[in-house]
């Protein structure tokens, strides 16, 4: 599982950085700046795309059966899971 913070408008790894990525990766962001909800799937596709500029892929957001959002908001924090694939 990749763990990604966004803070101050950019992503950053919240725990170890991993070295390669599966085909398919459960990503969660913590989202430490208010995003309205609608802009969720947005954020994923940014996401994505700090990821592929870290690791030179092509990956997309899954939008198979995983394809829902997990929202858990916590005081000003919100996280949320989704999964990606290559």
């Amino acid at each position: 599982m990749i763990n990604l913070i966004f803070e101050n408008g950019n992503f950053s790894f919240s725990k170890d950085i991993p070295t390669e990525l599966q085909e398919m990766e459960d990503v969660t962001i913590d989202v430490r700046d208010y995003i309205p909800s609608q802009f969720k799937n947005r954020l994923a596709e940014c996401a994505c795309e700090f990821l592929n500029k870290e690791y030179n892929k092509a990956f997309k957001v899954y939008s198979g059966d995983f394809g829902s959002f997990t929202s858990k908001t916590i005081s000003l924090v919100t996280k949320f899971n989704f999964r990606l694939s290559e």
